[in-house]
């Protein structure tokens, strides 16, 4: 080979590594410049297409019972949402979405094409559908935590505790009246996640942190809840009622022990079930009372001195014309002492006491126990009532009211009424919250039991108390309210609806209400049965027995001893006032 060829190929093998060194030498400077250079740059122009600025929501707070069971807790689950500029095969990412979410195909494209940096596919997704679309990994679709409200209890205590949407603001009961404790503060943040989806919480960098929301702990005790939705159901059932409402009270301090409502519902799922089945009946429920407004008439002519106790009082056969009116009793009854006529439920016997008074003094009493206007409950949506002042009564009003008719009351006005003669006399101040905690239990706000106004004496009381007890007797009209080896007080109710104007012959309303034991009251228990179907419809048959079964059961729960001689002591008390 020639020199001058030789080196010509020495010459071309050079150039050739030359240009090896050079590109080599431009990859290695690229590389450093990227890795030194330019890295912020890319790192932050890389987590900008995978970070979201989203709200962060605080730890709802707990709902609970008087002893720390929970009727309303949050969660944290995971909810999906999209980069619509970053999805790409959007037919099969929607088609993959669908199986997995059980939703239109075509719902999800029209959000996988939105023209915005941030979509929602759906919120509070379960356990399964996160794992799919964790392990689906499909780009520009992401996972991010939020809170979700949980009711362990489902439908315990529903209508009082009440439901939130899903943006967890309080839509109905408790959850609406308290959200300003219960909701916390809403923050938020700048979110990063990783290739599949999921959220890197080293990269959350908040720009607002969230503040939790307060504990509230309840009166309500979960297990006398249990025993009175158990009990109500079964009368509820029985009857095949339009609806039904039972409310405990301790009449020592106020406290709503349970509050309970048919038809119920699952507080999981509230948007499954109607409105009527969420109404909570105590509170927004307005009816005539029928004889139990007969406690009322009944304590204001004892405590004005009016009558006594074995006053005698014509009863004129069971038939009686008053203000253009024939006025019936039940049952045909000739002449009875005062006490009779409350324990035999005598609407002529009530219309003749109601008659000793002037209407001033008929309307001051009735005002004074509570009817026309709220207990004060923080529940949204208690009504007064209907209580028309004296001034506009007609000739027959004092009559009609001294029956409970002409007057519109709430369940829970009601009750309060009875508690209020089981406590001496002292209407009690009603208590549904007992207290409100921090996030580290710390104290937030005590609600202090109340010391309650005195509406009639307590002479006036103990006397009232003697002639409702003979109301269980086997001579008066609730003989199935009795609860074994515990002296029971208590009045029955059975008023006619009023339909088109007249009052109807076939819808009633049958009420027993009661406290336990009558000697010794702890306990006022209230039973309303709304249009209880059968010929069975007076609230002697269809609601006093229901009321017996809570009673003995809740008695037995708290522990309270039986009476010595309860049974004996009645019987002593029917001989003493046999008419």
């Amino acid at each position: 080979m020639s020199l001058k060829k030789r080196n010509f190929m020495s010459f071309r093998t050079f150039l050739v590594m030359m240009g090896i060194i050079v590109l080599w030498g431009g990859l290695i400077y690229r590389l450093l410049f990227l890795q030194i250079q330019s890295a912020p740059v890319l790192v932050k122009k890389a987590e900008k297409q995978q970070e979201a600025v989203l709200k962060v929501y605080p730890q709802r707070g707990k709902i609970l019972d008087r002893n720390g069971n929970i009727f309303a807790v949050s969660m944290k689950v995971k909810s999906a949402f999209c980069v619509p500029s970053e999805v790409d095969e959007l037919w099969r990412t929607a088609g993959k979405l669908a199986r997995i979410l059980d939703m239109p195909k075509s719902r999800l494209i029209h959000k996988l094409t939105r023209k915005s940096h941030f979509s929602w596919i759906k919120r509070k997704l379960t356990d399964e559908e996160t794992s799919r679309i964790e392990n689906e990994g499909m780009r520009g679709i992401y996972l991010v935590d939020e809170v979700k409200r949980f009711y362990p209890k489902a439908s315990l205590l529903s209508h009082v505790v009440g439901f939130v949407n899903i943006d967890n603001e309080g839509l109905a009961g408790l959850e609406k009246s308290l959200d300003h404790f219960l909701r916390g503060k809403t923050g938020s943040a700048t979110i990063i996640h990783d290739a599949k989806g999921r959220e890197l919480y080293a990269k959350r960098d908040f720009i607002e942190k969230p503040e939790d929301g307060l504990d509230v702990y309840l009166t309500v005790d979960e297990v006398i809840q249990h025993i009175v939705e158990e009990e109500l159901d079964k009368v509820y059932e029985t009857y095949q009622a339009k609806g039904a409402v039972a409310i405990v009270v301790d009449v020592t301090n106020g406290d709503i022990l349970a509050m309970a409502n048919c038809p119920t519902f699952d507080l999981n799922l509230p948007g499954e079930f109607s409105a009527d089945k969420r109404r909570n009946r105590a509170l927004v429920d307005c009816y005539e009372p029928g004889s139990l407004f007969k406690i009322v008439i009944g304590a204001a002519a004892l405590n004005e001195n009016l009558i006594s106790m074995n006053d005698l009082i014509d009863c004129e056969k069971g038939a009686y014309r008053i203000g253009g009116h024939t006025l019936h009793d039940s049952h045909p009854y000739d002449v009875l002492p005062f006490v009779s006529v409350i324990a035999k439920s005598s609407n002529i016997g009530c219309a003749k006491v109601a008659s000793m008074m002037s209407r001033e003094t008929f309307y001051h009493y009735i005002r004074q126990f509570g009817f026309g206007q709220t207990i004060g409950l923080p529940l949204e949506g208690e009504l007064r009532g209907k209580v028309r002042n004296y001034q506009r009564w007609s000739g027959y009003s004092q009559t009609a009211m001294a029956m409970g008719q002409e007057i519109m009351v709430t369940p829970l006005q009601m009750v309060f009424a009875f508690a209020t003669i089981a406590n001496k006399g002292k209407k009690p101040v009603g208590r549904l919250i007992d207290r409100i905690v921090g996030p580290q239990n710390q104290l937030i706000r005590k609600n202090e039991i109340r010391e309650g106004k005195s509406i009639v004496s307590p002479r006036t009381a103990m006397k009232l108390t003697q002639a409702l007890k003979l109301v269980v007797s086997k001579s008066g009209t609730a003989y199935e309210a009795r609860v074994e080896g515990y002296s029971v007080a208590g009045k029955t109710g059975t008023a006619q609806k009023v339909e088109n104007g007249t009052y109807s012959h076939s819808k009633f309303l049958a009420s027993f209400i009661g406290f336990v034991p009558a000697d010794h009251p702890v306990l006022a228990i209230g039973v309303m049965v709304d249009e209880p179907k059968g010929k069975v419809y007076y609230g002697g048959q269809v609601a006093a027995p229901g009321f017996s079964v809570m009673a003995e059961r809740i008695l037995s729960y708290l522990k309270i001893p039986p009476e010595e001689n309860a049974d004996e002591n009645l019987k002593q008390l029917e001989k003493r006032y046999a008419a």
